[in-house]
């Protein structure tokens, strides 16, 4: 598809993985959702209050990759449109993963169909990018003069992470159904940017395999396969560690700055400190992490939400978590016996700076 006519109130795209469903990546390239349109309509509150109300699709299948930025999304419009491109790429892996149910030549056709499409993607992205010079230095600018700038930077965030997604997309699909897909067919993330989009490929790319021989003995990671005769002890480790990873993971948790800043060895270890721990400890090291006040300043969830939001995390009633929350607060007036959060304070501050002086 030609990207000339840009500009054009509508352009319809093409179909991804045999079905009229159109997703929202198709709107953002060609539709009414592309960043650069401006007006009163988009302005951040709009953004925040789709933040507020947004629906995350949940995965039926573990990930095997991520996408690894320095940058944290910087504007109430880039998190909205980062949940967009998410819930597609979760849409589109939980679509094949439907379809397996039918004969292996109608899934390995619709698994084809959809890596092509992705591949025709990319290089539409790859075009829209440079047309518009939407360049990667761009995110990382401090140098934000006008509207216009901050518009320029907030499509740049957007584009390279729609690239990055859609290149996540195509290695899921690999890892899931490799059975499906000839072996001389299979790509790594260099023939995608060197032989697909003609784009230089470096290690500083922003895909980072989830890898369990990376992790500790005895850590989990999301890739970690249960054997039928492994404990109970440590099938209901994976399920919390699960629990909490799929939960957090909507919110960017893996982006706040202490969390950024380690190995994915030493990521995994305070993770597993997280969800090992009793619970004051566990609220007190997220508030220490600066989880929680992301919560509210950056994705504008209200103290209702967002005990809502740590009790699923941990599987666990929503006053509980609330009483812990609050104590946090030196002049609350809640039962400091009953909820102790404020005692591990300096706990789980000692313990970070422990983790970050390992890695």
């Amino acid at each position: 598809m030609s990207l000339t006519n840009i500009d054009d109130p509508v352009i319809q795209p093409n179909s991804i993985v045999g079905t009229e469903k159109k997703y929202n990546f198709h709107e953002i390239i060609y539709g009414h959702l592309r960043p650069w349109l401006t007006g009163a309509y988009f302005r951040e509150p709009h953004y925040i209050d789709l933040l507020r109300n947004f629906v995350r699709t949940p995965k039926n299948s573990s990930p095997h990759y991520r996408i690894s930025r320095s940058e944290a999304p910087f504007t109430a419009k880039i998190k909205y449109y980062l949940c967009l491109i998410d819930n597609d790429t979760t849409e589109m892996i939980n679509q094949l993963i439907k379809e397996e149910k039918n004969s292996k030549n109608l899934i390995a056709y619709k698994i084809d169909k959809s890596r092509k499409e992705l591949i025709d993607l990319l290089v539409e992205i790859q075009a829209l990018i440079e047309q518009r010079k939407f360049a990667d230095e761009d995110i990382c600018s401090k140098e934000v003069y006008s509207d216009a700038d901050c518009n320029q930077k907030e499509c740049a965030y957007i584009f390279h992470y729609l690239f990055d997604a859609c290149v996540c997309c195509l290695l899921e699909i690999q890892a899931d159904f490799a059975k499906f897909i000839p072996q001389n067919d299979l790509l790594t993330v260099g023939d995608i940017y060197n032989m697909i989009v003609k784009k230089p490929f470096s290690e500083e790319q922003f895909i980072r395999e989830i890898d369990v021989t990376e992790t500790d003995a005895g850590l989990i990671s999301p890739s970690f396969q249960l054997k039928k005769d492994e404990s109970f002890v440590r099938q209901y480790a994976h399920e919390k560690y699960s629990t909490f990873m799929d939960e957090v993971e909507f919110y960017r948790f893996d982006q706040l700055p202490k969390i950024s800043t380690l190995s994915s060895v030493h990521q995994n270890r305070l993770i597993r400190k997280i969800i090992e721990n009793p619970l004051p400890y566990s609220i007190a090291m997220l508030s220490y992490l600066g989880y929680l006040d992301s919560l509210h300043k950056s994705y504008a969830l209200s103290k209702v939400n967002i005990y809502l939001h740590i009790a699923k995390a941990f599987h666990t009633d929503v006053r509980t978590v609330k009483g812990n929350c609050l104590v946090l607060n030196p002049y609350s007036k809640e039962d400091r016996g009953k909820y102790q959060a404020d005692r591990y304070l300096g706990k789980v501050e000692k313990d970070y700076q422990a983790i970050l002086e390992s890695s």
